[in-house]
């Protein structure tokens, strides 16, 4: 039997890395997790990634998801004063109006399944807003020779 997609493009075209919403742009902790990711100390290649918009099953996430809301997540983008509790609930009631989140950022791994590289706050309000999917911006890596 055939495996699944793990992710369903919604654009076909890929994008760049400033091609990305400017929060994504902006957000240290993936371009720390992008620079790791491609082996990267300098961060130069990061510039030169591509991306794809997804939708990708919160199933294909869900090692990723907390359950208890109470529950750690990383904090270290976090404003001042604020929790991991409150980051997740603005996101959860964001998406209960209707309102638009940024994508999530997620690669395939050599097994070809989804890491999450950034969008953890995301994926769980995602989750506990009730929905099954998210839109994420796959990471193209370039192809081994």
């Amino acid at each position: 039997m055939p495996q699944q997609p793990r992710t369903r493009p919604i654009q076909t075209a890929a994008v760049g890395y400033q091609s990305l919403p400017q929060s994504l742009r902006e957000d240290e902790t993936l371009f720390a997790a992008l620079a790791e990711r491609l082996g990267d100390e300098s961060g130069t290649a990061v510039e030169g990634c591509s991306f794809r918009l997804v939708e990708v099953l919160l199933s294909e996430l869900k090692r990723y998801i907390v359950d208890d809301l109470t529950q750690y997540l990383d904090d270290n983008d976090l404003e001042a004063g604020e929790t991991n509790l409150d980051r997740t609930w603005t996101i959860i009631k964001a998406l209960q109006q209707g309102k638009a989140v940024a994508p999530v950022v997620i690669t395939l791994n050599d097994s070809g399944e989804v890491e999450l590289l950034d969008g953890y706050h995301r994926v769980t309000a995602h989750h506990h807003a009730g929905r099954t999917a998210t839109l994420a911006y796959e990471l193209i890596l370039p192809e081994s020779d």
